[in-house]
């Protein structure tokens, strides 16, 4: 008893340093890291498809925190954002930068650049629900970008690579029913997926969250978790991230 008390107390210890030393922007992740682990191990994830990189940190959390290896396919339209990810995964191991935007068929899109980048979308800003990003949402500017299908890209991706069993995470601004909208054949093959789910609408024509529910539940997905992203003065839930995992006990065997 008494080296299970001091075992315990150790350990209880060790957590509460650890907790000290980890940085905020860690710790508030660490949830999800923490479900895509499990996830990536039940479903036998082989690689992860990245829709709307951004400056790439959603790569970083995948080495960093969840400790994935595989091969990650990032997808930014923003040019200038695009080309330092490109820039940066020279260096990196299995990171495969795409500079364009994914959407329901090839061609290209209007593309709108806010001021903070990681806001940009296709759609214009609403702030007529809550204007808790009145400064950040605001159109900057207005460009051309291309767009692929997904099923497109992943055929591609596929060609060259010996993978089968995405994860999918789609971050594009009230964007991402679009890119499953072009993306039949390859949703067939993803095992998992994470997409933003909207409570207050923060673009115009943005579907709110019971619209992707019911659109990835009829496509065979089950809502894993759900982790809270921002919430506005009211403490109204405005987006939240949310984890499906495709349905049946098949689908849960790594293959």
């Amino acid at each position: 008893m008494a080296r299970y008390a001091v075992t315990y107390g150790l350990e209880k210890a060790g957590r509460r340093l650890a907790a000290r030393l980890t940085p905020p922007w860690r710790a508030k992740d660490r949830p999800l890291a923490s479900l895509l682990r499990a996830v990536f191990a039940r479903r036998g994830i082989d690689c992860v498809v990245d829709v709307g990189a951004n400056r790439g940190q959603y790569y970083r959390f995948l080495r960093y925190q969840v400790g994935f290896k595989g091969p990650v396919a990032s997808f930014e339209p923003i040019p200038e954002l695009a080309a330092d990810l490109a820039d940066r995964a020279r260096f990196e191991s299995e990171w495969y930068v795409f500079p364009c935007a994914l959407g329901a068929a090839p061609g290209s899109v209007l593309l709108n650049v806010m001021a903070r980048h990681s806001f940009s979308s296709v759609l214009a800003p609403d702030h007529s629900r809550t204007d808790a990003f009145a400064t950040k949402n605001v159109v900057e500017r207005v460009i051309e970008v291309p767009t692929r299908t997904l099923d497109d890209a992943w055929a591609e991706f596929t060609r060259t690579r010996r993978v089968a069993r995405p994860y999918l995470k789609l971050d594009t601004q009230g964007y991402d029913l679009e890119v499953l909208a072009g993306a039949p054949r390859a949703l067939a093959d993803v095992q998992a997926l994470q997409t933003e789910l909207s409570f207050q609408p923060l673009y115009v024509g943005m579907p709110d969250w019971r619209r992707s529910v019911d659109t990835l539940a009829a496509a065979g997905f089950e809502v894993a978790s759900l982790f809270p992203v921002t919430l506005d003065a009211e403490q109204r839930l405005i987006e939240a991230d949310c984890v499906f995992v495709r349905s049946g006990r098949e689908a849960s065997a790594a293959s």
